[in-house]
């Protein structure tokens, strides 16, 4: 029985497993995986066709951090859909009681040596480098990137997909109305050029919810996203966001639990869903929430980014009563279409202004989803 190697890639059935790069491929089109689904991957390839407890896989996986039966069995299935399982080819075996285990034995493979890149893959990597730091000086450098990687291949899927997603993280941070639209027209262009692309799908659906404010087209797309990678935690998180400004709570909340699993030690992921409960105004599990948020700070090497802009400007003169201050923020933030709007009629922070005729009129001049 052939063991892989941790960060040798190896073959399973039909795909080439590359750990070191996160990767999964098949046909020629490659998937990323989540750490933790590579993770889970891996425990498996390594004892393959032995049942393995979930003790061990929680061990292994969640470093023996408590989690649910139904956490464990939501990344079993998500991995399950990343490969493609059907009734004529089953990766994984459920075994009642007992476990779970790799019905393929892997097949090793000898060291591949990477192929050189070409100077748009390049360009297109130095852009995904500066996106992970959306400070307003990399997102600028990271569009010069993205663009000069079309310059060199104006069919490149991947370098749309990174202008559309560079030019949608700029409009969130308010420099520019006009940019959402920019970022729909590369989201679209980059599905165009590659239907498999989940990301770009993912950005598509946010740029429709933005700018279209068209809750059913952008749905769908951001399913459609799911569906190609069930690992996409943006496109969970954008869902979530949709709900809200349709006043789905429930539906929100479990799009926003569901990005949560999939990284559990998320910041910005679990902040969310905190966001969601103080919306839908259940304050007992928004405190809940917040409690793990803070527990898991200590753990979690991610860092959560806090630029305030004018709408969290608004909460806090709100709170200290400070209305026309409050009505001033808020003018400012519609006059740079802030997608914390789109939310109005529900926030909760915002309560003490409803019956001025002022939120009347901030209402109807900001455009809700439909």
């Amino acid at each position: 029985m052939t063991r892989p190697a941790p960060e040798r890639p190896f073959v399973l059935g039909n795909w080439t497993i590359d750990p070191a790069q996160g990767t999964i491929a098949r046909d020629g089109k490659e998937t990323r995986l989540e750490p933790q689904a590579m993770a889970l991957l891996l425990l498996f390839a390594a004892s393959p066709q032995r049942v393995i407890k979930k003790d061990e896989i929680v061990s292994a996986v969640w470093n023996g951090r408590a989690i649910g039966d139904d956490t464990l069995a939501s990344a079993i299935s998500k991995l399950r859909a990343v490969l493609g399982e059907s009734e004529s080819k089953r990766y994984i075996e459920t075994l009642p009681k007992r476990g779970y285990r790799l019905l393929v034995i892997p097949d090793d493979m000898a060291p591949v040596a990477a192929a050189p890149k070409s100077e748009v893959e390049k360009l297109i990597a130095r852009g995904h480098a500066m996106l992970k730091t959306p400070l307003p000086q990399n997102l600028n450098q990271a569009r010069v990137y993205f663009e000069g990687a079309l310059k060199g291949d104006a069919k490149s899927a991947p370098a749309h997909c990174g202008l559309a997603e560079t030019m949608l993280t700029q409009h969130l941070m308010g420099q520019g109305r006009e940019l959402v639209a920019a970022a729909k027209a590369a989201a679209l262009a980059a599905t165009a050029l590659d239907e498999t692309l989940a990301q770009a799908w993912s950005i598509l659906g946010y740029t429709l919810l933005l700018n279209d404010r068209d809750f059913a087209a952008a749905d769908s797309v951001l399913r459609k996203a799911i569906a190609l990678d069930p690992m996409l935690v943006s496109a969970y998180r954008c869902r979530a966001y949709g709900f809200v400004a349709v006043g789905r709570f429930v539906e929100a909340e479990r799009a926003a639990r569901a990005a949560a699993e999939i990284e559990p030690l998320s910041l910005s992921a679990r902040n969310d869903l905190l966001q969601i409960l103080l919306v839908a105004r259940r304050y007992a599990q928004a405190i809940a929430e917040a409690k793990r948020i803070l527990a898991f700070n200590r753990e979690a090497s991610e860092g959560v980014m806090f630029v305030a802009r004018p709408t969290d400007i608004a909460y806090l003169r709100t709170a200290a009563g400070q209305v026309d201050a409050a009505f001033a923020a808020l003018n400012k933030a519609a006059e740079r279409d802030d997608p914390y709007l789109i939310a109005l009629p529900y926030l909760p922070y915002l309560d003490r202004l409803r019956n001025d005729a002022r939120f009347v009129r901030l209402a109807e001049r900001v455009q809700l989803v439909r």
